[in-house]
């Protein structure tokens, strides 16, 4: 294991952030924004890239972007990295899940 990262953040804090239409223009992709039917998915999406950000040890440093990390599916099926991401973390496996309850999205991501 090369990494880990664990985030959780209060749904209603992201749906308020996102009726900033330039703040969900900025953290999420087109794709992101069309499967996320609720503020559920976008706050999933969102624990899910900050988690991400922690367990490769950067954070938004340098020239790493929200959209560099696209969680389309937060359930674990659909995970795309593009651009710096993408190149640090190729050849590397990437575990990741995430869950929400109690107003509350939580996440974790393991990188190998």
């Amino acid at each position: 294991m090369t990494g880990k990262g664990i985030d959780i953040v209060e749904i209603a804090r992201i749906e308020r952030a996102c009726r900033n239409r330039r703040f969900c223009e900025r953290v999420f992709t087109k794709a992101e924004l069309e499967r996320a039917t609720s503020g559920v998915g976008l706050a999933r999406r969102f624990a899910l890239k900050e988690a991400l950000l922690k367990a490769l040890g950067t954070g938004l440093a340098g020239s790493i972007r929200w959209k560099d990390v696209e969680f389309v599916d937060p359930d674990g099926r659909v995970l795309r990295l593009h651009d710096r991401v993408k190149n640090l973390l190729e050849g590397r496996k990437i575990h990741f899940g995430s869950a929400h309850s109690g107003g509350l999205a939580i996440a974790t991501v393991v990188i190998e």
